[in-house]
């Protein structure tokens, strides 16, 4: 069976998912959604403290999911680790068994239940992507050799409504350059948006293969509680609009969630699907989106 790894190398689309973590030691509901999302997907991402709200560890989450028979992408942020926590934990997920790695910001601890926290941030997301490099070339962040190396598949995340837009591709072209094998976006609803940024962004002549991100909305008040907690992601008001006029609220979050991944297809190398406590729809989903 390809890895996540092959099936980026060889171009094939491919559809990933999202997992967070309890809040906890009861994994039922945790290993009973991964058994869900098994056969539908190439790898399950694992979150790392969404929003700053403190959950199980993204490391050991990702290892109850290699236990399953499921691959996991490791999440890593910048806000609760310094240089040296970041090496250690990358160096114990590969030994733990674990190939691939999303390395992103992490949200403000604002954002999240333990305000009074203070965030480490000793590096940035695109250092941290460096850090991964070096791992994999056998070599501390200070140059010291490793007792052997690493070789992971690590990933970024990928604003494509941040402005200025010139600004964001240089943010993208300074992350390229640390050997980053994909992208992930944040969820996308306004599709001529991103199709104004992908074509700016392949103009780069980057061909680092992004999965656009899909989120499956459970609510009208979902989706407000998104544009005003959520940073980098935007519901238009359009679609709240629409949500809030519709007999099926719920069946037209499913429409619009298959109606944008079908359009994405022809921009994207794959789909990240979010469909936080609506596993039992995915399937569902993914069938409608590669209908012809």
């Amino acid at each position: 069976m390809n890895t996540f790894k092959d099936n980026l190398t060889k171009k094939k689309f491919i559809f990933t998912a999202e997992i967070t973590p309890p809040k906890g030691t009861d994994l039922k509901e945790f290993t009973e959604t991964a058994k869900i999302l098994k056969n539908y997907v190439t790898a399950v991402n694992i979150t790392d403290n969404p929003r700053s709200v403190m959950k199980l560890g993204s490391l050991s989450a990702c290892k109850i999911l290699i236990d399953n028979g499921i691959e996991p992408i490791f999440q890593i942020t910048c806000r609760d680790r310094n240089r040296i926590a970041v090496q250690s934990d990358m160096l114990s997920a590969w030994v733990l068994g674990i190939r691939n790695m999303l390395i992103t910001t992490g949200d403000n601890v604002l954002a999240g239940d333990h305000k009074s926290a203070k965030p480490v941030f000793d590096v940035d997301s695109t250092q941290m992507l460096y850090i991964a490099k070096q791992l994999n070339l056998g070599f501390d962040l200070e140059k010291n050799n490793l007792h052997g190396k690493t070789n992971f598949c690590y990933g970024a995340a990928l604003n494509p409504f941040l402005n200025p837009i010139e600004l964001n591709l240089i943010r993208i072209r300074q992350k390229n350059e640390q050997g980053t094998s994909f992208y992930q976006t944040q969820p996308i609803f306004d599709i001529e948006s991103f199709k104004s940024f992908y074509s700016q962004f392949k103009g780069t002549g980057i061909t680092t293969p992004v999965l656009g991100g899909l989120l499956l909305l459970k609510s009208v008040r979902m989706a407000q509680f998104i544009n005003t907690n959520v940073p980098g992601i935007n519901v238009p008001e359009h679609i709240i609009s629409e949500m809030e006029k519709s007999s099926d609220p719920n069946e037209f979050a499913i429409s619009l969630t298959v109606e944008t991944g079908k359009k994405l297809k022809k921009y994207v190398q794959g789909l990240h699907i979010m469909t936080i406590g609506q596993e039992n729809k995915f399937e569902r989903i993914i069938k409608e989106i590669n209908a012809e």
